[in-house]
């Protein structure tokens, strides 16, 4: 669901996580992801390199939080929105361009029978 965000699959599932416990460590995100802790840990440097995660200081090893949804999704959603905006702007325009076309094709065609 969050693809639309640059979030692939595993990442979704491990800030969901997080959302939903607070923070965590490699090994507990992995055993509730149920996957290999190196998966984890990949999944939370990508996490924490976009702005999604980041580590809690103070903690005995490394622990992870999530960064708010708001804070760390809504940007990306605006940019997808601008792109969206522009791609139907685009859209609009060649959508004129063919009607123009369509205009122009069917007025030599009528002066063709005309003649």
């Amino acid at each position: 669901m969050l693809e639309v965000a640059g979030l692939g699959e595993l990442e979704e599932r491990a800030y969901r996580l997080l959302v939903r416990a607070g923070e965590a460590d490699v090994a507990d995100l992995a055993d509730e992801l149920g996957v290999e802790p190196e998966r984890a840990a990949r999944a939370l440097g990508s996490m924490c390199d976009t702005g999604l995660t980041r580590e809690v200081p103070g903690t005995h090893g490394r622990r992870y939080a999530p960064v708010a949804p708001d804070v760390a999704l809504g940007p990306r959603l605006v940019r997808q929105q601008e792109t969206i905006d522009w791609a139907r702007q685009a859209v609009d325009q060649l959508a004129e361009e063919y009607r123009a076309s369509l205009r122009r094709r069917d007025a030599d065609w009528l002066i063709e029978i005309h003649r």
